[in-house]
């Protein structure tokens, strides 16, 4: 069996690739000669990620918001970005925090065996691991290092580019293909960036977050990786949830309504050709959920089933950062209709 699709950065972004900037801003790269537009690629990205962007951001963000209300999912998330500042979202957004608060809340029975967390990845012993783990940062988003023994041969560690800022990745690996300098680099450009502000946007939950690597076991299900289910908490309580498959070279997503209907739209991945069935534990992961989103008025607790196991995964509070496009578009809009974000979010004590 081989596991895990292929996904490494692209070395090359095609100037008429989609990105998150606007027609004009499009036009204008498209007009500008490539080499120049290589040689300011880390002014770019020093200045896409520096604290007065982030600023400016913000204030840009909440003007808009101060005469508009936001009526789809996607809108309620960027409104959430700009103005909700409770301190609990830094505790979601912590990895290693975030273990705590459901050892505290749900108990520590629903988490991953966890292997080490370090500070610099030269301190790992990476001889002394099994042979299937992930490494991944505790301050961010969409980056991870997967060992398993039985990835792709074909597998190895991408070389992060450097003159572009904060780079994600989900990286397959054999440990014997596992190059340490390739290893060390990536938790390198992980541990170097602070990656609430990386994105161009303003990700304030994971401000101030400690910068470190953590290392837990692999979770797997009947032989593959463990299905992914993302409930999303609007007020304490689920009102959809995703189920994240990896099969083959490809991931898919379905999704459900709380009574475990599905739901006939696409948001962020391809549906699977079939409804996948739901585990007899639903309502447990259900009540689960809605026990660790209690303190905010919307985070997607992820939870995975591994052979019959609930383990806890992330807490997120930005879902895709209010990106990620609905397919049929007005899903946008029915999926945000729970949620009834504050006009104005208020500062509250931990």
């Amino acid at each position: 069996m081989i596991v895990g699709p292929r996904h490494e950065p692209p070395t090359h972004v095609p100037r008429d690739a989609e990105t998150p900037m606007g027609p004009t801003a499009r036009l204008v790269r498209r007009m500008t000669p490539e080499r120049l537009i290589a040689a300011s690629r880390p002014v770019r990205a020093a200045v896409r990620s520096s604290t007065p962007a982030a600023a400016w951001w913000t204030a840009r963000t909440r003007a808009k918001w101060a005469v508009r209300t936001p009526r789809t999912f996607n809108e309620k998330v960027v409104y959430k970005m700009a103005w909700d500042r409770n301190p609990m979202l830094r505790v979601f957004a912590d990895k290693v925090a975030a273990r705590d608060h459901v050892a505290r809340v749900v108990g520590p029975h629903l988490l991953a065996t966890q292997y080490a967390v370090v500070d610099d990845p030269r301190d790992l012993d990476l001889t002394g691991l099994p042979t299937r783990y992930v490494v991944k940062p505790s301050h961010a988003s969409g980056a991870v290092i997967i060992v398993h023994d039985l990835a792709d041969p074909a597998h190895r560690l991408p070389v992060l580019p450097r003159d572009r800022g904060w780079t994600g990745a989900t990286a397959w690996v054999r440990p014997e293909h596992l190059d340490r300098h390739r290893f060390d680099a990536m938790c390198d450009h992980w541990l170097r960036h602070d990656y609430w502000r990386a994105l161009g946007s303003t990700e304030w939950a994971y401000r101030g977050i400690p910068r470190r690597l953590v290392v837990e076991e692999f979770l797997e299900e009947d032989g593959s990786i463990a299905r992914d289910f993302k409930f999303m908490v609007v007020h304490g309580r689920v009102t959809w949830f995703r189920v994240n498959q990896h099969r083959g070279d490809g991931e898919t997503t379905a999704h459900f309504d709380r009574d475990g209907t599905p739901l006939p739209f696409e948001y962020s991945n391809p549906r699977p050709a079939e409804t996948p069935a739901l585990p007899a534990n639903l309502d447990e992961m259900i009540g689960i959920a809605e026990a660790l989103g209690a303190d905010t008025d919307l985070v997607r607790v992820d939870l995975y089933d591994a052979d019959g196991r609930i383990i806890f995964g992330e807490l997120t509070n930005y879902p895709s950062a209010g990106r990620a496009s609905f397919d049929p578009p007005e899903y946008d809009t029915i999926m945000g209709e729970p949620w009834r974000p504050a006009r104005r979010y208020r500062s509250r004590t931990a």
